[in-house]
C-alpha cells in the first residue's frame, strides 16, 4: 500500500527530482573506475593514465555542478507543478479519497491549502492526530496545509542534492588539480633518477 501511494506522490513531487538523483548516482559510479585509473597511473608513474584521470574527473565534476545548479533552477517549476497536482487531487476528492488520506497522515497536514478546503463537510479522520478520539473537528485538526508540508520536504531534498553536487564538484576539482601536480612532478623525478650517477662497489 505504501509503495503504491508513494509512487503517486512521486508524481506530485516532480520527476525531475529522480532524474537529478540518477545523474548524480551515475557520476558517482563512474568515479570508482576513474579512481582505479589514478591509482594505476601513480603506481606505474604513467603520465598518460594520470592525464586520462584528470580529464575524466574534470568532465564528471562539471556534470555534477550542472546537475546541482539545475536542481536550484528547476525547484520553482516543480513547486508550481505540485500546486496544480494537489489542487487536482482535492477537486476530485471522491476519486482520490484514499490517496488524500494517505498524504494527510504521512505529512501530518489537512486540506490542500487550508482547512477551508473541506468547507461545510465533516473533516476526515486523517486530518487529526491518531491520539484524537471521537470526530475530527477543526480545533483538533492539523493546522498545516498539505501543499506547505510537501513543499517543505521537497525543498529540503532539492537543497540537499544541489549542495551535494556542488561539494562533489569542488572535491573532484581538487583531485584533478592534484593529479596535474603529480603529472608535472613525474618527469623531473625521472630526469633526476637518470642523471644521478650510479655508485659501484669495489670487487
Amino acid at each position: 500500500m505504501y509503495l503504491y501511494f508513494a509512487r503517486e506522490i512521486a508524481g506530485i513531487i516532480e520527476q525531475t527530482f529522480m532524474i537529478i538523483c540518477t545523474v548524480a548516482m551515475v557520476m558517482s559510479i563512474i568515479t570508482v573506475p576513474v579512481s582505479c585509473i589514478a591509482f594505476n597511473g601513480v603506481s606505474k608513474k604513467s603520465k598518460t593514465l594520470m592525464r586520462m584521470y584528470a580529464v575524466v574527473f574534470l568532465i564528471t565534476a562539471v556534470l555534477k555542478l550542472i546537475a546541482g545548479l539545475f536542481t536550484f533552477y528547476v525547484y520553482p517549476e516543480a513547486q508550481c507543478y505540485m500546486k496544480q497536482r494537489i489542487k487536482l487531487l482535492y477537486n476530485r476528492t471522491f476519486h482520490y479519497n484514499e490517496m488524500i488520506n494517505f498524504i494527510q497522515v504521512k505529512f501530518k497536514c489537512c486540506g490542500d491549502f487550508s482547512l477551508e478546503t473541506w468547507g461545510a463537510l465533516k473533516l476526515p479522520v486523517s486530518c487529526c492526530p491518531p491520539s484524537i478520539t471521537g470526530p475530527c473537528v477543526p480545533n483538533k485538526a492539523y493546522t498545516v496545509a498539505c501543499y506547505d508540508a510537501i513543499r517543505v520536504q521537497t525543498k529540503k531534498r532539492f537543497k540537499i542534492i544541489g549542495w551535494l553536487c556542488v561539494c562533489a564538484f569542488c572535491l573532484e576539482v581538487v583531485c584533478a588539480a592534484l593529479a596535474c601536480a603529480v603529472i608535472c612532478n613525474i618527469k623531473p623525478r625521472m630526469r633526476r633518477a637518470i642523471s644521478r650517477p650510479r655508485s659501484f662497489r669495489p670487487a
